[in-house]
């Protein structure tokens, strides 16, 4: 049997399947967005592409070039209902993934895992099925999803982890470092955010243009971001009275949206710039697309926490793919990429006074536009999927060749 995988193996070696534990269309997360340009990139780099997902009914999507969507009914209300048994679920959705696609792909990616406990001693279980090789996407901090995990197990349930996969793709410097302190010693592929930047048209914009529409999107969960972003903007209105901010996104729930959105108008009438921010609540991904059309800059006040210097916010490389200023923390590996004044204005700083500081100066800076279109030439040569698409091609190649 093992002589006939390994023969299946090789004939299919440039295949893969990413497995999504859920698929939103109207409002996608950042996961489903990131899971769907990273399909697109590797079916660039030449390899058979699937995505399945988990849906109470089946949904019509938009037919991509060389990508085949998979749809399996059945399990999410299972999954959705019993949470306390994912950790006995995820194993067995997992297998019924493999099997439903018929044991064709030679390379697995479970999107959020593994995230499920097998047990108290944080031992994590993982099916595999028809000799299939797994690739792990690490798109977070895994104490962000895992809330059970406490420090001193942190690191126990990392190294139980670190070799469990065949190959790691970080999306940052942090990650990979933290898997490699824990015993890693199998391949990592080293690939940041991926952005379709042939979705997002590149402005030309008038220089002698004034900056007055700020945009924000994000996750209003992100309670200290929230709060360092309108204090900030308060302070930058004081100096400059014609600022506007905008600002998308919402939570998992609608309830949840409007609780917050209640709870920021109420800190905007506050700091008196309730009239000057308008936000919008949570959107499809294509209208936010839109507004980012309408907007003069963009602001990305991330706080220097665990989260934001393991993470990359895709929103980063879709701020930039505009051609439009962005001023942003520098948090993570945001400095690897950009140079504050060159690509972007970089705050190293998460103080509201810092921000508001470094936001006066883009707005009032006579090259900011030229700052914006450097900034979506970084985004084109390191986060669109074609330089995505050319990582993984030459990540494999050198695997091959040794």
């Amino acid at each position: 049997m093992n002589e006939i995988r390994h023969k299946f193996a090789e004939k299919k070696m440039k295949s893969i399947i990413f497995q999504l534990p859920y698929l939103s269309i109207d409002t996608p997360s950042a996961a489903n967005v990131w899971t769907k340009n990273v399909a697109q990139a590797f079916a660039i780099a030449g390899y058979e592409v699937a995505i399945q997902y988990l849906s109470s009914h089946r949904i019509l999507l938009e037919t991509e070039k060389n990508v085949r969507y998979i749809g399996l009914p059945v399990f999410q209300t299972i999954l959705l209902g019993l949470p306390k048994l994912k950790a006995l679920i995820m194993p067995v959705i997992q297998n019924e993934y493999l099997r439903q696609s018929g044991g064709k792909y030679n390379l697995v990616a479970p999107i959020g895992g593994p995230y499920f406990i097998k047990n108290e001693k944080k031992k994590v279980s993982l099916v595999k099925k028809f000799g299939a090789q797994y690739l792990h996407p690490i798109l977070e901090h895994p104490v962000v999803r895992v809330r059970q995990l406490e420090k001193e197990t942190l690191s126990e349930y990392v190294h139980n982890v670190a070799n469990l996969y065949d190959y790691l793709m970080p999306i940052t410097t942090y990650l990979r470092d933290l898997y490699q302190e824990n015993g890693r010693t199998k391949p990592s592929l080293l690939n940041p955010i991926i952005v379709d930047t042939n979705a997002i048209q590149v402005s030309e914009i008038n220089a002698s243009d004034k900056i007055g529409k700020l945009l924000y999107c994000g996750n209003l969960n992100h309670d200290e971001e929230i709060h360092i972003l309108l204090n900030s903007f308060s302070l930058a209105r004081n100096a400059i009275s014609s600022l506007k901010l905008t600002v998308l996104g919402g939570t998992s729930s609608h309830k949840g949206t409007c609780l917050l959105l209640n709870r920021y108008r109420t800190i905007c009438k506050e700091l008196g710039i309730y009239d000057s921010v308008d936000f919008l609540g949570k959107l499809p991904h294509k209208k936010v697309i839109s507004h980012y059309q309408n907007a003069h800059a963009f602001l990305l006040p991330r706080p220097f926490r665990l989260y934001s210097q393991a993470g990359f916010p895709s929103k980063l490389g879709e701020y930039l793919a505009t051609g439009k200023p962005v001023i942003t923390t520098g948090t993570g590996d945001i400095p690897m990429y950009l140079e504050d004044g060159v690509s972007a204005y970089i705050v190293m700083d998460d103080s509201p006074e810092a921000f508001a500081k470094k936001t006066v100066k883009a707005v009032s800076h006579s090259k900011a536009y030229d700052i914006g279109q450097m900034g979506a030439k970084v985004a084109k040569e390191n986060f669109s999927i074609e330089a995505t698409a050319q990582r993984i091609e030459s990540f494999f190649r050198g695997l091959n060749a040794k």
